[in-house]
This record gives C-alpha cells, sequence and structure tokens, in this order.
C-alpha cells in the first residue's frame, strides 16, 4: 500500500513542479511525461530516438560494458520509461501524435536538430527565437 501511496504522492508533485515550470515559460523540459502534462498552446512536444543498436553501442562505450550488459540495461530502461507512461497517463510513449516533432539523432547533428527544433517552435507559436 505505501507503494501506491509514493506512487500517487510523487505524481502529484512531479505535475506540480512541472506545471510550474511551464507557467514561467522559457524552460526545457526532459521526460517524465512532460508532453502530457504541459498543455499551453506555445508548448512544443519533441521526441528525439535513436536506433536502438546504435543506443547499445554509444552507451557500452561510454559505461564500458559488454554490448550484452547494455543491450540488458537499455531494454530495462526503454521498458520502464513505457511503463511509467502507461500507468500514470494511460498513454503509449511511442504514439507519434502525442509529440508534435519527432528527430531521429542518428539521422541529423546536433546543430541540424537544434535548427528543427527551433523552427518548429516558430512555426507553432509564431514567437522568433533568440537564434533566429
Amino acid at each position: 500500500m505505501d507503494h501506491i501511496y509514493t506512487n500517487v504522492s510523487y505524481l502529484k508533485s512531479l505535475i506540480r513542479v512541472v506545471k510550474t515550470i511551464e507557467e514561467h515559460g522559457k524552460s526545457i523540459i526532459v521526460g517524465r511525461g512532460a508532453n502530457y502534462i504541459c498543455q499551453h498552446p506555445g508548448s512544443l512536444h519533441l521526441r528525439i530516438v535513436s536506433p536502438f543498436k546504435k543506443r547499445v553501442e554509444d552507451y557500452a562505450s561510454k559505461e564500458k560494458l559488454s554490448l550484452h550488459e547494455s543491450r540488458r540495461i537499455i531494454r530495462e530502461k526503454d521498458r520502464e520509461r513505457a511503463e511509467f507512461i502507461k500507468e500514470n497517463f494511460l498513454r503509449d510513449v511511442s504514439n507519434a501524435s502525442d509529440y508534435d516533432l519527432i528527430i531521429n539523432s542518428n539521422t541529423y547533428s546536433l546543430e541540424q536538430a537544434t535548427d528543427m527544433v527551433l523552427d518548429a517552435y516558430e512555426m507553432k507559436t509564431g514567437l522568433k527565437t533568440s537564434n533566429s
């Protein structure tokens, strides 16, 4: 029973904090279902993806792990993230229509992805960003 209370308490706190950040604006909130919490018309909902194999290789290299161990950890983290969204927001994290823009980080450089995000934000909100 404590587990359920802790989850509800955590979720209420998470929503309160994310909503406060959203109200202040000019922020980037990564993960934890922020795209389901933030409903302001000026919010831009992004998903950054990368092929599983690339994520496994990168993580193994960064953490000095075997590919086998890295694969296990990446699968577990993917499962945990998907379950968090499903349990708390009743959504499927892989539903593309829940995002304004999905970018494959294996296809585009960081600079290209940044330009796409800034352009998408300007198109959605009509507001110019300082990098324009």
